[in-house]
């Protein structure tokens, strides 16, 4: 599964992934967020202490989540989208709204305070002002608060002077975290990974919904039906990533740990494989301190932890556990000879982990995966041969492997343009890459090369990285199989190809978020 991420206007790191023809995943966070997703340091943002009644009417406007009133509810009145150092959008409202003194029916609002935390006006009846970004006193101690305006406003909507909205014509009549859709706010996409036969989107709150094919409860949803558009699953508590793979769904915790639903096998005996399907989300046990997750064919799993280790889970009949036996394990077993894992990758029946000095690959080796002469297994890491320069960016299909080196070249190896490569072939020369598939590239200006089977072209490749028209804005890319995706700018993510839950191929670009 290719995946690639975008930073929210929420804050949040934006997965998208895709499975191809058996399932395949690589990870890549922006830039902002990579340092933190890599090496599990990510703190979940605080929430703010419930003030006395009129204490902090004027509430925090920036750093940390907004503090409540009196009544304790998670935010209060003001605030504005915490920032580095402050609000990033000057003066916004808050979203809970209750608190402040009586007769400040919610806690007063912040106003004209800076992306630096620049002054704010008290609320009205503020017994101090609040606080403003990164430590300004408010002015007006008392007095001089702008009016009460609307409680925080359903759906997504923004507030507009004393009421909510509730429809929207531009993604400024939404929330910060939302965009506008039909009319309808809907929360910003920050991950979407694309499996065998379904989907899963990452939504800017930390839910999940997924789409497609459900007949191994792979959607997580009370029914069993398939569905064509996105439907939440249930029972799944703060997603930090998600990653759809061949019948069944991995999600990465705040906590370092992970939970699946769907199909799982649990134990090999005689040549046949038990398997058990999980409706919701249910823990993966062995696993804690993980930093990444990539799924992989018939249910296999990696993951990559803080000290740098992998490990793997699942059918083993090609070596893909990488642990130097052929034996099936339904738990994590550790990867031999990985102990400094920057990335990792699940394709079909292989998989791949980067390292600060190499690219090391284990498993099924039938069309050049392990980036030498086919037709060979291995059941430890091996590391490739043959690539030129420093990699900054790994990235795992179904059937192929791409990285991008430091130098800005891009190099393959497996199943490339249709045809085995058993060692890395450089494509195309594309400048400004800053996010990578095993097909596709997305440039810095936000528009979208790819190489292979594009436009939903099932009838013949394209060699040569080619622009793919209606596209623009993205800021992260994913392909696989006969389906790419791009998340965009405000928070939408557009697919073409084979679209996950629906027969169609699409010539060009289609709102699936």
């Amino acid at each position: 599964m290719a995946v690639s991420t975008k930073f929210s206007k929420s804050g949040v790191c934006v997965l998208l992934g895709v499975l191809g023809a058996a399932g395949a995943q690589s990870v890549a966070c922006s830039a902002p967020f990579r340092s933190c997703y890599t090496n599990r340091t990510c703190a979940e943002p605080p929430k703010g202490d419930a003030g006395a009644a009129g204490e902090e009417a004027g509430g925090a406007s920036g750093g940390a989540t907004p503090s409540a009133g009196a009544s304790g509810s998670e935010r209060s009145g003001a605030g504005g989208v915490p920032g580095a150092s402050g609000a990033e959008e000057a003066g916004g409202s808050g979203e809970a709204g209750e608190g402040g003194m009586s007769g400040a029916a919610s806690g007063g609002t912040s106003a004209a305070g800076t992306a630096n935390g620049g002054a704010a006006n008290g609320g009205a009846g503020a017994g101090a002002g609040g606080v403003s970004g990164g430590g300004g006193a408010g002015a007006g101690a008392g007095a001089g608060g702008a009016p009460v305006t609307c409680n925080a406003c359903a759906n997504g909507f923004a507030c507009s002077t004393t009421t909510c909205k509730t429809t929207c014509s531009v993604d400024a009549d939404c929330l910060g975290d939302h965009f506008c859709s039909s009319g309808q706010c809907r929360l910003d996409a920050v991950q979407v990974s694309i499996g065998k036969s379904h989907a899963c989107v990452l939504l800017a709150d930390k839910t999940v919904s997924c789409w497609g094919k459900n007949d191994l409860r792979q959607l997580g949803t009370a029914s069993a039906a398939d569905s064509a558009t996105p439907v939440p699953v249930k029972f799944l508590p703060g997603a930090q990533s998600v990653t759809a793979g061949d019948g069944n769904t991995l999600a990465l915790l705040h906590d370092g740990t992970v939970v699946f639903w769907g199909k799982r096998y649990t134990a090999y005996s005689n040549g046949v494989y038990s398997e058990v399907v999980y409706q919701y989300p249910t823990a993966l046990e062995g696993l804690s301190a993980v930093k990444q997750i990539a799924a992989g064919g018939r249910s296999n799993g990696c993951a990559t932890l803080a000290d740098g280790s992998v490990r793997c889970w699942g059918i083993n009949d090609w070596g893909q556990l990488g642990n130097g036996t052929w034996d099936f394990s339904a738990g994590p077993v550790v990867v031999s000879g990985v102990n400094d894992a920057v990335s990792i990758g699940f394709g079909y029946s292989f998989a791949c982990a980067q390292t600060p000095g190499a690219v090391k690959c284990w498993g099924d080796n039938l069309n050049g995966h392990l980036g030498n002469f086919p037709n060979s297994i291995s059941t430890t890491p091996q590391a490739i041969a043959g690539l030129s320069g420093t990699v900054s960016m790994l990235r795992i299909g179904g059937d192929a492997s791409c990285v991008l080196m430091t130098s800005g070249s891009i190099q393959c190896w497996g199943v490339v343009n249709g045809a085995t490569e058993a060692t890395p072939v450089t494509v195309s020369a594309i400048p400004g890459v800053t996010d990578l598939t095993d097909s596709c590239a997305l440039l810095s200006g936000g528009t979208v090369r790819c190489w292979g089977y594009i436009d939903g072209n099932t009838t013949g490749s394209v060699t040569a990285p080619t622009t793919v028209q209606g596209i623009s804005g993205a800021v992260a890319i994913a392909a696989g199989g006969r389906t790419t995706c791009a998340i965009l700018s405000n928070g939408s993510v557009k697919c073409w190809g084979n679209i996950i839950g629906d027969s169609t191929d699409y010539a060009g670009p289609t709102t699936v978020w």
